[in-house]
């Protein structure tokens, strides 16, 4: 292996390994993210706490007339002091992991396009090599290739047949499921509503399930291919 695949193998390796990594960082900083909204609005909810009781009201002269003002008062103030520490570390890793994803979209933006430029590159060598008389296995390894694309093809339409099912399926299930809701209704109290409302899901459900036959029969003629 030449010095120049070797370099170009290394960038496609490191490129789908930062791509892989920013991934998995993307998933954390967006659950990071949905945590830090709901510590703003706790955040909020324990400020207007501590307000309402340093301005007074009904709930304050209970607990001045019992003696325990101060006491609650110290409470509140240290639930709300928890989660704005709480809230303020969450922003400070918000703020690395945006950093992080930064830096690596810059270095995956240097090194995109490196499958290409290997694969290119291996091209360029077999038909140099072709071209001297050697045989290089190109041939043979593009007829492979050949094979495997149409296998994936295949799988995919197989993929997208029982994704199709499935639909059907959850379809079918969700339209019973309200008939029988308005059965339970129309058995328990029972109204013309209810009851036209559950005949009209049956109907429906009759209907999802000729759909659902209808996905079943494509997802078995791709497997009969």
């Amino acid at each position: 292996m030449d010095e120049r695949l070797q370099a170009l193998q290394a960038e496609m390796e490191e490129e789908q390994t930062l791509r892989r990594k920013r991934d998995s960082l993307e998933v954390e900083y967006r659950s990071l993210c949905n945590y830090e909204r709901e510590l703003a609005v706790l955040r909020q909810k324990e400020l207007e706490d501590v307000a309402r009781m340093e301005q007074g009201g009904v709930r304050n002269l209970f607990t001045k007339a019992t003696g325990k003002y101060e006491e609650t008062l110290a409470q509140e103030q240290a639930e709300a002091d928890q989660v704005e520490a709480r809230y303020q570390k969450v922003q400070q890793e918000i703020a690395q992991m945006e950093d992080t994803l930064r830096q690596l979209d810059q270095r995956i933006g240097q090194l995109s396009g490196s499958q290409t430029r290997y694969e290119d590159y291996i091209i360029q060598r077999a038909e140099e090599l072709e071209a001297a008389g050697t045989d290089s296995g190109m041939k043979a390894l593009q007829a492979q290739i050949h094979s495997l694309e149409e296998q994936e093809r295949a799988l995919l339409e197989k993929r997208n047949r029982i994704a199709d099912v499935r639909w059907e399926v959850r379809n079918v299930l969700g339209i019973l499921e309200d008939a029988a809701g308005y059965g339970r209704w129309d058995a328990g109290r029972g109204s013309l509503l209810s009851s036209y409302l559950k005949q009209e899901r049956v109907q429906k459900a009759k209907e999802a399930m000729a759909g659902l036959q209808e996905a079943v029969k494509r997802a078995k003629d791709v497997e009969d291919k």
